[in-house]
């Protein structure tokens, strides 16, 4: 009976210590996020090279996460689902292995997601850790040429590999 106390403290213990350390990581993270948006652009291009595949997903979900956060009111609910989405699939394996066929695929259908709902001034201010991200102050409308551009562009990469070969 004493021993399962014992052991039962201990892991109490180790739990406890466990989620301690697990929130100081938190908070450390969040801060090292905030020194390295602080880094001009060229530094942060440096160091986040330097940096592992963890903090690289990190930094960029959190980007991301603000940059919703503070345009959620202009965006449209399928805008923000996109974003959603994209954000979902920033995890370390996609800076693990970039080539990976898994994560290749992957990719490309969060991008096709996203080329015909979301403005692509919105996409890249929102992923990009290199630039500024201006916070725009009015929804961002498409023109129809923007539109029509990126309709043509998704036809093309996902309709015509459908299409059977003609005889010639």
């Amino acid at each position: 009976m004493l021993v399962r106390l014992t052991t039962a403290a201990f892991f109490a213990f180790v739990v406890a210590t466990a989620a301690g350390l697990q929130a100081q990581q938190s908070s450390t993270i969040a801060a090292d996020y905030d020194r390295f948006m602080a880094l001009a652009a060229q530094q942060r291009r440096e160091q986040f090279g330097k940096m592992s595949a963890e903090a690289k997903a990190f930094t960029v979900r959190t980007h991301a996460e603000r940059w919703i956060a503070a345009n959620e009111s202009r965006l449209g609910s399928v805008e923000r689902a996109a974003m959603r989405e994209a954000v979902s699939f920033i995890t370390p394996t996609i800076f693990a292995a970039p080539m990976d066929p898994t994560v290749l695929k992957r990719e490309n259908e969060v991008k096709a997601n996203m080329r015909c709902r979301v403005n692509t001034d919105d996409v890249a201010a929102a992923f990009s850790v290199f630039d500024a991200s201006p916070i725009p102050q009015e929804k961002s409308r498409w023109s129809y040429l923007d539109q029509a551009k990126f309709w043509i562009g998704w036809f093309a990469e996902s309709v015509v590999d459908y299409i059977p070969r003609l005889p010639k």
